[in-house]
């Protein structure tokens, strides 16, 4: 390791383990880092940034952080990781931290500089929430106007110039996180309005993200999930925004929705389902205790195949339905299970088998996207 001292009597080691780009990060300039703080000889983190999936962000120079991770991260630059160990004089001392970090205390830190940037002037913070506000202004106007799509565009303009925002200090951060929370509810109430369920819940989860005890954050995730037919998860998310409060009107009504919801989808399941398969007469029969086996069943008749087929199409037409009615396996034939399950993954389909109260099923969905 290197010694990094400004006195060359040691106090900082180094060793660069992934070399960066650009010039060393300048004294004032607000950095982003990674890092992994070790006692000596110790495998677990006594503190990380990446456990907690968070960035530590800071202005160099300010005393925000112990002296030897100042004196680590004035060498480093853009993209660096390295290893420091810094000896107790420059991190905690002869007294250590409370009862987590003893007297005279060695620490091994792994830190990665994400990037750094020239502080912004009070006047350029300014300006730039002032345009924030401006535009989420306007989205509530054409909100209040009922001019949705026009509202959440607004609202999503407003956002991304949030994000691409400098900070100075932790109020600026304090006021950015702030109106980031309003911003992202509103477009989750937009995409409500519009039914866009997946954007709902997008949306609402990055309100948790910043508040992870919003109520309406919780709502609005509900209400997504309940919009894309979700509904245990809906009912989920309910329950934690109904403990946060009891009483709301809203909560207490997205509740009856969704039992309403969950009651009329098992209707319409049950409904499809005897319409599919009107014509093979499944229904007059006696329902079979069993599948017929493989080796004594025949392939489906040609007026099931079209049925089927032309279902499955319109199925996928559908932007706001992600399941069909499940089909009973006690109501089919091995011939007409495997029809069903083979045709739905030649089109793209997820078939999967699931149990309902005493009867297995097959369930047809449409395949999740990743972040889902």
């Amino acid at each position: 390791m290197e010694d990094i001292s400004s006195d060359g009597q040691g106090g900082v080691w180094k060793m660069v383990v992934n070399n960066g780009t650009g010039p060393v990060v300048p004294n004032g300039y607000r950095i982003q880092v990674h890092y992994n703080s070790y006692l000596e000889y110790s495998d677990e983190p006594m503190d990380s940034t990446r456990l907690r999936s968070e960035t530590k962000k800071f202005i160099l120079g300010n005393g925000e952080v112990i002296e030897g991770m100042e004196l680590a991260i004035s060498t480093m630059r853009q993209g660096e990781l390295s290893k420091f160990l810094i000896a107790p004089e420059f991190a905690y001392g002869k007294y250590g931290c409370g009862k987590r970090i003893p007297p005279d205390s060695e620490i091994l830190m792994e830190i990665e500089l994400i990037s750094f940037s020239s502080r912004p002037s009070a006047a350029d913070f300014e300006g730039a929430i002032k345009k924030v506000r401006t535009e989420k202004e306007e989205g509530n106007r054409y909100f209040k106007q009922n001019e949705i799509r026009k509202a959440e565009n607004k609202y999503v303009k407003a956002l991304k110039f949030l994000d691409s925002l400098r900070l100075r200090d932790e109020e600026d951060e304090k006021e950015m996180r702030r109106l980031k929370l309003k911003l992202c509810l509103n477009i989750a109430l937009t995409s409500i309005k519009l039914g866009q369920g997946r954007h709902v819940i997008s949306q609402a989860k990055r309100a948790l993200e910043i508040d992870p005890q919003s109520d309406k954050a919780l709502y609005r995730l509900a209400k997504g999930f309940r919009l894309i037919k979700e509904f245990d998860r809906a009912e989920f998310y309910l329950t934690r925004a109904s403990k946060l409060c009891p009483n709301d009107y809203h909560i207490n009504a997205e509740k009856q929705e969704l039992a309403q919801a969950k009651q009329q989808f098992k209707f319409l399941e049950t409904e499809s389902y005897s319409r599919m398969f009107k014509d093979m007469n499944i229904n007059d029969t006696k329902p079979k205790d069993k599948p017929i086996p493989s080796s004594t069943s025949s392939p489906a008749a040609p007026e099931f195949q079209k049925s089927v087929e032309e279902n499955l199409s319109k199925f996928l037409k559908q932007t706001d339905v992600e399941e069909m009615p499940v089909f009973q396996l006690n109501q089919m034939s091995e011939g007409e299970r495997l029809f069903v399950e083979n045709k739905a993954r030649e089109l793209g389909l997820e078939a999967r088998y699931v149990q309902k109260m005493d009867e297995k099923c097959l369930r047809i969905g449409k395949k999740k996207t990743p972040d889902e």
